[in-house]
């Protein structure tokens, strides 16, 4: 720990060594199956595997602690740990009816829906879109880090991890629930994505992706759907989500020798688990 500033509460405290994103999804990326068990890093120009860690003195402790119990506890206990597990929240939304169809997207009025916390669902996406706009990250294992800009929006939103005001009404959070049976086990940092005429950022944590909308122009229809803002509270399933994420895992992977062994050691493994539990 050391002296600063905390930027969530503004007090001068002992600083802990807080995570961009949380430190147990560094655990649950991790393959103990394989020879190299650490995660691939999927940031900047080359993914990397390796065991570092975007980390920084950022929070005091009664932040950090805000910061688990408001959000993050809830979000990875509710996700897959492992590749192939059962995926709960995906359970519980196909269980039940949606509230509206727009083709082959399915709205699931979150707040009604036992299984969802949407107040911590918003909370802890929150909570990783301020960290990125909030602080310079340093690179981690020479990888540099894509940064965040709110502008004005970053005290109001700092504001409301703090509790000291209501979700900024001038944003807007969608919570993505992955369509497919077997989920995708990792995270992808949040960064930017082209859309005309307003900001979007977006972050993908096992199963469950996170979109930021703001800006004048962000449209009507996007906007009465976003979780922080319809009354349903909606979440949103959508096949479109699924094939996103798997081409931009595709992009950021890129084509690299030590990326096709892993592919190659990944299918002898599952090959070899299928065969098992049919035994």
């Amino acid at each position: 720990m050391k002296k600063g500033t905390c930027k969530l509460c503004l007090k001068e405290r002992n600083l802990c060594d807080s995570h961009y994103m949380p430190g147990a999804l560094y655990k649950y990326s991790r393959a103990t199956e394989l020879k190299n068990p650490h995660p691939i890093v999927l940031t900047g120009t080359k993914p990397k595997r390796g065991t570092g860690q975007i980390r920084d003195y950022l929070l005091c402790r009664k932040c950090e602690n805000r910061f688990r119990v408001r959000g993050e506890t809830w979000v990875l206990s509710n996700i897959p740990h492992d590749y192939g597990k059962p995926f709960a929240l995906r359970s519980a939304a196909l269980a039940t009816t949606p509230a509206m169809i727009r083709g082959d997207v399915g709205l699931i009025a979150g707040r009604t829906t036992p299984a969802f916390d949407i107040d911590k669902l918003i909370y802890f996406a929150a909570s990783i879109f301020w960290r990125g706009a909030a602080h310079e990250w340093p690179q981690a294992m020479g990888l540099e880090i894509s940064p965040i800009s709110l502008g004005a929006h970053l005290e109001p939103l700092r504001a409301y991890l703090n509790d000291e005001a209501s979700f900024p009404a001038d944003l807007y959070i969608t919570v993505m629930l992955h369509p497919y049976e077997t989920v995708q086990p990792g995270f992808i940092l949040p960064h930017a994505s082209s859309v005309p005429g307003w900001n979007r950022y977006w972050f993908y944590v096992t199963g469950l992706g996170f979109v930021l909308d703001f800006g004048d122009s962000v449209p009507p229809e996007i906007i009465s759907r976003a979780t922080s803002k319809s009354p349903e509270q909606f979440v949103t399933v959508s096949n479109q989500f699924g094939d996103t994420l798997r081409e931009r895992i595709r992009q950021l992977m890129g084509d690299s020798s030590e990326l096709t062994e892993l592919f190659k050691e990944i299918a002898v493994v599952r090959a070899r688990e299928t065969k098992g539990s049919k035994v």
